[in-house]
Formats: structure tokens, C-alpha cells, sequence
């Protein structure tokens, strides 16, 4: 039986690994197998380090919930890194200028960051909206993982949306019509490779600030924690939920 703690690590190793392979798969059939086999060495060289910060941090997160959620929002990296692997195979698309892939690099960075500052703020508008009397209703016995959960549910800092402004139906015709650009991107790398770059890009780059974006909330919430460890003067402990054998005994 696989420990809790260490199941987000598998399912990101898992993912990770099936990431790269991908990438290498795309590449090779874009540029051949060496362009394809450093795809796939530039992939691992960014999912190596993921996991062993989810590593170090799945050994760390009992004793800390702030180490719990940072956990939690590596899941973020882990996604990133597969949306990378969507991406990459663009840049080795034969006779694209150095030009147009910088233009792509720039276009995909700049709205990640823009996404993760608006994660960011999300939380702390709606933490200061209704935040503290969040805090006070959920957390009267003391702030642990449970009650932190429940609170984070009743505060929802994140709309879900794929772009603010966009209803739920607006944001799936969004990204259908960014997955049919993708596959219209590996469809005329060879014929078209400019525009094949530029149609490969929306659908990776919307979903990386995605994930981004949902990063800056969970920075959000840690960094609120600090704020609540420096205001008590304590580590907040993530506390335990009952084992099966314990709800089975008070039964």
C-alpha cells in the first residue's frame, strides 16, 4: 500500500516521465531522433528538479502546513512541465527563423507571469473581502489542515476560468478552438513551418498560465500562513484526520 504522502510524487513522476517521452516522440518525428533526444533531455533536466523539491517536500509536510500546501502546489510544476512537452517540438520545426521562436518564448513567459500575478491577487482581493471572518468561522479550534481546506473551499479565490472575463462555455469553445490549432500546428510544420509555430503555441501557452495562474493562489495562501505564524508566534502543525481503524472503533 503506497503512504498518502507519496502519491502525488508517483502520479508526478508518472507524469513527468510520460512528458518527456512525448516530447521525444513529437521531436523525432518533427526533426529527427537527435533533435528528439534533447528534447528529451531538456525535459528531465526541468522535471529532476520538481521532484526532488516534491521529495523534500513530502518528508517535510507533517511536520508543517505550510510545507503541505507548498507540496500541494507543485502538482502546478508538474502540469507545466507536460504542457512544455506540447510545446517544445515547435522549436525544432525545420527552417523557423531564430525570430519568430523568440517572439513565441517571450508571448508564452509574459502571460505566464501576468497569470500568476493575477492568481496572486485573486487571493488576497478575496482574502480581504471575507478572509478573516473565513478564519474566525472555521478556525476557531486552531488552524490545521482540515480547517485550512474548509476555509480555502468557502473563500474560492480562483474562478476556474481559462481567461477572466469568459464564462464556462466561453472558456471550453477557447480551448477547443486552441487544441485544433495545435493539431493544425503538427499538420503544416513541414509545408508551413512559420505559421505552424504560431498555431502550435495558444493551446500549451493558454494552459501553462493556467496552471501559473493557479500557482500565485497557492503562493497567496502561504504566504498568508507566514502572516498568520509571525501574528501567533507558532508553527502551524498540518494536524491529522482520523485513520479508518479509528472511525471504525467509534463506530
Amino acid at each position: 500500500m503506497i503512504h498518502p504522502k507519496f502519491e502525488l510524487l508517483l502520479i508526478s513522476a508518472f507524469i513527468s516521465t510520460f512528458a518527456a517521452a512525448g516530447g521525444w516522440a513529437m521531436t523525432s518525428k518533427v526533426a529527427g531522433h537527435a533533435a528528439g533526444n534533447a528534447c528529451f533531455v531538456i525535459l528531465m533536466a526541468m522535471a529532476l528538479p520538481v521532484l526532488a523539491l516534491q521529495l523534500l517536500l513530502s518528508h517535510a509536510s507533517p511536520t508543517r502546513l505550510i510545507y503541505t500546501i507548498a507540496y500541494q502546489a507543485t502538482v502546478a510544476c508538474t502540469f507545466t512541465l507536460f504542457l512544455c512537452a506540447l510545446l517544445f517540438p515547435a522549436y525544432w520545426i525545420p527552417a523557423v527563423d531564430l525570430g519568430p521562436k523568440i517572439a513565441v518564448s517571450l508571448f508564452v513567459v509574459l502571460l505566464s507571469c501576468w497569470s500568476f500575478g493575477r492568481g496572486l491577487r485573486a487571493f488576497r482581493a478575496t482574502w480581504a473581502a471575507r478572509g478573516d471572518a473565513l478564519l474566525a468561522k472555521h478556525c476557531r479550534d486552531g488552524v490545521n489542515a482540515t480547517a485550512w481546506s474548509k476555509l480555502m473551499l468557502a473563500l474560492n479565490p480562483s474562478d476556474g476560468r481559462l481567461l477572466p472575463g469568459l464564462n464556462d462555455l466561453g472558456s471550453a469553445l477557447v480551448a477547443i478552438a486552441a487544441f485544433l490549432s495545435w493539431m493544425l500546428g503538427n499538420a503544416l510544420n513541414t509545408t508551413f513551418p512559420t505559421a505552424s509555430l504560431y498555431a502550435w503555441m495558444p493551446f500549451p501557452a493558454l494552459f501553462i498560465a493556467y496552471f501559473i495562474g493557479a500557482a500565485g493562489i497557492r503562493v497567496g495562501e502561504i504566504l498568508k500562513l507566514r502572516e498568520i505564524e509571525a501574528a501567533t508566534g507558532t508553527r502551524i502543525l498540518p494536524g491529522q484526520h482520523p485513520t479508518r481503524r479509528g472511525r471504525r472503533a467509534r463506530r
